[in-house]
């Protein structure tokens, strides 16, 4: 496990396997709920706009304590380059805590 700028763990979840792109998948993003749930789906939003990866079926679940939300969201990446973009881009948001 490494931690990056923002104190967030990340790993090489796939090792040194090649991902076959495009690849479909649910993002799944951490938040601190210090923020309204829309602010918070905004933020992960713009992030998807500005790379523009196709996503839909946005979902959210929150902490029982209430302290953390997570976002939910069907993505299309289609090349490596973009993937590391997303998940570096989601890790200056300070409200992110964990991304997957």
């Amino acid at each position: 496990m490494e931690r990056n700028r923002n104190n967030i763990r990340s790993c090489k979840l796939f090792g040194d396997e090649k991902i076959e792109y495009p690849v479909h998948f649910d993002l799944k993003v951490i938040m601190t709920a210090a923020k309204p749930d829309k602010e918070n789906k905004e933020l992960i939003g713009s992030v998807l706009i500005r790379l523009a990866i196709p996503h839909s079926g946005w979902r959210s679940k929150q902490s029982r304590q209430g302290s953390y939300t997570s976002y939910s969201v069907a993505v299309t990446i289609t090349d490596d380059a973009t993937m590391k973009k997303l998940y570096r881009e989601l890790a200056f948001i300070p409200e992110v805590k964990y991304a997957l």
